[in-house]
């Protein structure tokens, strides 16, 4: 592993990425917006007819989705939680050591039988992931510590994979995107306050030169 960074620090360079990502995501959502704004009559056309409302292109899942997607789903569209302990046993993890973090499953027996079509029950199992996705990373990290020099790839695997458990359970909103039928969209106008970055004045120049800008 890399030199160890400062609590201060990491915290700080963590949010500095997501309050990017955050600006980048909620600009690639306006760019939609408009593309699905000025193209309103062809959406309407291959969708369900004038009177029907375009749905957001974005679409939140609900909590009997969620506690599918990260712990229950199984082969062919396995959880996140099946698709990490098929990982360890690919990726020659001790059977000893797998065996140790499924066991963790064997603490939340009810998320399998939960009625996820009932919303109280549902959003019961939603909290309850939360909570067995934090136990799966607790004992990753515990394997983590006792890896030896010769299994230096497995101990950062480990490492890797509790910082995404980390990330998933701590997720409150998961979404999925709307399908729509292609189109070829007009051109749409970018303004170089959403590009991020510096544009230099020669582009902006050129681009007015052009009627872009």
């Amino acid at each position: 592993g890399g030199e160890e960074l400062p609590y201060d620090v990491a915290d700080s360079e963590g949010r500095n990425a997501m309050e990017r990502r955050t600006i980048d995501f909620t600009q690639t959502l306006s760019l939609v917006g408009r593309v699905l704004a000025r193209h309103r009559k062809i959406i309407e056309e291959t969708t369900k007819g004038e009177d029907a409302p375009i749905e957001p292109p974005l679409r939140i899942l609900s909590h009997k989705e969620v506690v599918q997607k990260l712990w229950t789903n199984a082969y062919p569209n396995p959880s996140l939680y099946n698709s990490l302990i098929r990982s360890l046993i690919n990726c020659g993890t001790p059977p000893s050591e797998v065996e140790f973090i499924k066991s963790t499953a064997n603490s939340f027996p009810t998320l399998n039988d939960a009625d996820l079509n009932d919303p109280v029950k549902a959003a019961n199992a939603r909290h309850e992931v939360k909570i067995a996705l934090m136990a799966v990373r607790n004992n990753l990290l515990k394997l983590q510590k006792n890896c030896v020099a010769e299994c230096a790839f497995n101990r950062d695997r480990h490492v890797a994979a509790a910082d995404l458990l980390l990330l998933y359970a701590h997720t409150d909103n998961f979404v999925v995107s709307r399908g729509y039928s292609s189109f070829e969209s007009s051109p749409t106008v970018v303004y170089a306050r959403e590009l991020g970055g510096r544009v230099p004045r020669s582009k902006l120049k050129e681009a007015n030169e052009r009627g872009e800008g």
